[in-house]
């Protein structure tokens, strides 16, 4: 069984830095808030959580703290981008996606609370046994029950369409996983159509009618996320962010980065960073 990249931690208000634990690009997030206020900028936009909210950072979302209180407490799950889709298979996804990203943070009930901490509290007592594969197995399987109950507990606030998913969805996901393996490497719209047996402009449109956005666009996005990240959580520098994402000079870099971010590197990490 191929193992599940995923893990579970607390956070909480100290004297010094708070942030999000570091996660690649591959992974969604979810924190529940159990006590106090925080701020937390996801891409651009400022959000508050509060004691008993739920934030759900999507694909191609990016979070980082601007403020917590001190008391200030939350949970932190991160899974495996592939594990998450694959758990979200059966329900209706893309324009639902669409909308958790417009509203990634709900209050949700107690009742609901207490059944997702519940759940985290049966992955915790076994992570020390997954060698037993039945245990392995069990894990696995609460874990696609803790992402079943953060969309019951979602959607108890937000009344979306839950449906079996149509053929637009299985593309669209599909798409998304492979965007967050390859997308170092491959940016040509004709790969990912290819590895779905499609013909660049059937992909093409297909997306665009899925999401309002081009494939290239959702590329460029995964690519603009990483420079973010890199450029928030390293002290690489803008030439260094540009060759490691397999751009030929810093200048194409920071050119091709204004072109899609609508400002330079250097001031975008000039306007996130703190003093």
């Amino acid at each position: 069984m191929k193992g599940i990249r995923h893990s579970i931690s607390y956070i909480s208000s100290s004297p010094g830095e708070v942030g999000l634990p570091t996660l690649p690009d591959y992974e969604a997030g979810v924190m529940y808030c159990q006590s106090g206020i925080a701020k937390i900028k996801v891409d651009s936009v400022l959000r508050e959580l509060n004691a008993g909210d739920l934030l759900i950072i999507v694909p191609f979302k990016k979070a980082v703290f601007e403020m917590t209180s001190l008391n200030f407490k939350a949970v932190f799950c991160s899974v495996d981008i592939e594990f998450a889709i694959s758990a979200v298979m059966p329900l209706s996804w893309s324009t639902n996606l669409l909308l958790i990203a417009r509203h990634p943070v709900v209050a949700i009930s107690p009742e609901d609370a207490r059944r997702l901490l519940n759940i985290i509290h049966d992955i915790e007592i076994r992570q020390n046994d997954l060698v037993n594969p039945v245990v392995r197995l069990m894990t696995e399987c609460f874990w696609k029950a803790l992402a079943y109950q953060i969309i019951e507990a979602y959607t108890a606030v937000h009344r979306i369409e839950v449906e079996n998913a149509s053929t637009r969805d299985v593309l669209l996901i599909t798409f998304q996983a492979q965007i967050r393996r390859d997308f170092l490497i491959h940016r040509e719209v004709a790969y990912y159509a290819a590895l779905q047996n499609l013909t660049p402009a059937y992909f093409g449109q297909a997306i665009k009618e899925a999401t309002g956005h081009s494939p290239n666009y959702w590329i460029n996005q995964a690519v603009v996320g990483e420079a973010k990240r890199l450029m928030l959580s390293t002290n690489k520098s803008i030439k260094e962010i540009g060759f490691a994402l397999n751009f030929s000079s810093a200048t194409f870099f920071s050119r091709w980065f204004r072109q899609n971010a609508g400002e330079t590197p250097a001031e975008f990490r000039s306007r996130h960073r703190h003093p």
